[in-house]
């Protein structure tokens, strides 16, 4: 809803976006105390610049943005169809500033400017697909902890930042979101980058069926 939009835009202060030094690196981000990090707040701010230089690498402009931001597809918190193809740049915290060309962290200041690893300018939609099942032992019987039946979940080690996650990636433009839950499930948490194209296939369809009964549950921005 708007009101819920409003109080993450200006209730909610983000702290793992601010956190030194940016993941997979040395650089060191800007200090900001929790007063600062608004964008409406009067502050002296000069953050180091870095977007990751193998996202430039990539030229395909439907899933990378180029470094210039004046020369993206589509247009900042729009969405607009580009040869039957939709490109999606609004923000699912809300209409997001544009300052010299460069869209601002609708979430505040970060301590760093550029893109850092992200593939777009302003928002970075993602699919992260929650599969769950109820525990059961070798019988085939519920497995119940204080009485409560357990619940297990599909989860990814990310070794950059030693942390449990979910599996999933970046949508890209065009791209359906359950065919990006399909590709990034695969790819993440069943090796679908090592399969053949007959066991790919077979993986794409199961998945077809079982994502088909899942719901959205959740919708953010990445920063």
């Amino acid at each position: 809803s708007e009101a819920q939009i409003r109080d993450i835009k200006h209730h909610s202060i983000h702290r793992d976006s601010r956190k030194s030094p940016y993941i997979g690196t040395d650089i060191q981000r800007s200090l900001l105390a929790d007063r600062n990090v608004a964008w409406e707040v009067a502050f002296p701010y000069n953050p180091p610049d870095f977007t990751e230089p193998d996202v430039l690498k990539n030229v395909d402009k439907f899933s990378v943005d180029p470094s210039n931001s004046n020369n993206i597809i589509g247009a900042f918190n729009q969405i607009i169809d580009i040869d039957g193809d939709k490109v999606d740049r609004v923000s699912f915290c809300g209409n997001y500033q544009i300052v010299e060309g460069v869209p601002l962290n609708p979430r505040g200041r970060t301590g760093i400017s550029g893109r850092g690893q992200l593939n777009r300018w302003g928002p970075n939609h993602s699919a992260e697909p929650i599969v769950t099942r109820w525990a059961r032992d070798i019988h085939n019987e519920e497995i119940k902890l204080n009485g409560h039946p357990v619940m297990e979940f599909v989860g990814v080690f990310l070794k950059e930042s030693r942390k449990w996650a979910l599996p999933g990636g970046f949508i890209r433009h065009g791209e359906m979101l359950t065919t990006a839950l399909k590709r990034e499930f695969s790819e993440d948490a069943l090796g679908g980058m090592d399969m053949d194209a007959e066991e790919r296939e077979h993986v794409l369809l199961m998945l077809k069926e079982h994502l088909s009964l899942g719901i959205a549950v959740s919708f953010k921005t990445t920063t």
